[in-house]
Parts: C-alpha cells; sequence; structure tokens
C-alpha cells in the first residue's frame, strides 16, 4: 500500500474508484439540498458537500496525478536504461 497526501491505496483503480464514490456522494447531496426544508438543514448539506469538494476530491486527484507520473517516469527511465544497454553492444 502507498500513501499519498493521506490517501492509502494499493492502485490507480482503488483511487479512481473512491474518487467516483465520492462525486456521487456529490451528486446526492446537492439532491437533497433541492429537497431541503429549512436553513440549518441546507446549510449542513451545503457543509457536508464543501467537505467532498474542497477537502477529499482533491486528495484523490492528487493521488490518480501522482500514479501517472510516477507511471510515466517508470517506463520513461526503463526506456533510457533498455537503450544505454543497446547501445553499448
Amino acid at each position: 500500500r502507498v500513501l499519498f497526501r493521506s490517501v492509502e491505496t494499493d492502485n490507480l483503480g482503488e483511487v479512481i474508484e473512491k474518487l467516483a464514490i465520492i462525486h456521487i456522494r456529490m451528486w446526492m447531496l446537492e439532491d437533497a439540498i433541492q429537497a431541503a426544508k429549512t436553513d440549518q438543514e441546507i446549510a449542513e448539506l451545503k457543509r457536508k458537500c464543501d467537505i467532498c469538494f474542497k477537502v477529499k476530491r482533491p486528495k484523490y486527484v492528487e493521488a490518480v496525478n501522482v500514479m501517472i507520473n510516477n507511471s510515466i517516469l517508470k517506463y520513461f527511465n526503463y526506456m533510457i536504461d533498455f537503450i544505454n544497454v543497446r547501445i553499448k553492444i
């Protein structure tokens, strides 16, 4: 397991799945805001939506970016090593 800014994960698919769950939760919260009857209820739902969008989502987006960048760099370094070995032969 790898830790990316408090996102513990085994793989990219897991991070994307969690990101999708956060988006679905946000949609559900937005629907609940439309159905809310009191200002207090609306405020609580908006606070939860803000936590999803401003706190949780950026962590998962950053984890996706880091994992993809690391994969690209790893592949690039592998190709450089492969080329260097081939040139020396």
